[in-house]
């Protein structure tokens, strides 16, 4: 089984390959964007919090009975605004599934990458390719299942077809050591 024998086959893990890079990519974008949002509320909301807490402890301490108590009572409420909707959103929890789908899609594009180099070195024959491509698909299929609990948005996508086509994903021969 060589040659033009087994050219749909490697079509087809290349095609595999593919929509595991694209794959990859959104959902790594995905990550970086949800991670991104955790920052924006979590860094004021530390910040508040502190501020909050010091102003309140000063007026306690001073015994102060003036309205300058209810700025740290404002800023405790924007505070706990923020952290309920950190809680709400769950950015860190989204954020570790969508890096864990990714890392599982460049699992398979790196297992593709391998299978096609021992198909072209003639280490395996066309059988175990085809088996290993099998079992490579089905491994996608429930890649994707799992994603669908980690939605990724277009804009996700429209960035990793960007990358992919200011060649992000290629190998230059001096990093190949050719």
């Amino acid at each position: 089984m060589k040659g033009n024998q087994m050219e749909s086959s490697v079509k087809m893990l290349k095609k595999i390959s593919v929509d595991c890079l694209y794959g990859k990519k959104k959902h790594y974008n995905a990550a970086d964007r949800i991670h991104r949002y955790h920052n924006r509320l979590g860094v004021p909301l530390v910040i508040l919090n502190v501020i909050s807490t010091s102003v309140l402890l000063f007026a306690i301490t001073q015994r102060t009975n003036t309205w300058g108590i209810y700025i740290p009572l404002c800023i405790a409420l924007i505070a706990s605004v923020l952290s309920a909707l950190q809680t709400f959103f769950k950015f860190n929890v989204r954020g570790d599934g969508h890096r864990r789908i990714a890392d599982r899609y460049l699992a398979i594009m790196k297992k593709a990458d391998r299978l096609l180099a021992y198909l072209q070195d003639e280490v395996i024959d066309g059988k175990a390719f085809i088996e290993r491509l099998e079992v490579m698909a089905q491994e996608v299929e429930e890649i994707n299942r799992d994603a669908g609990a980690f939605p990724t948005r277009d804009q996700d996508y429209e960035l990793a077809q960007r990358g992919v086509e200011a060649g992000e994903e290629s190998y230059n021969e001096n990093e190949m050591g050719i």
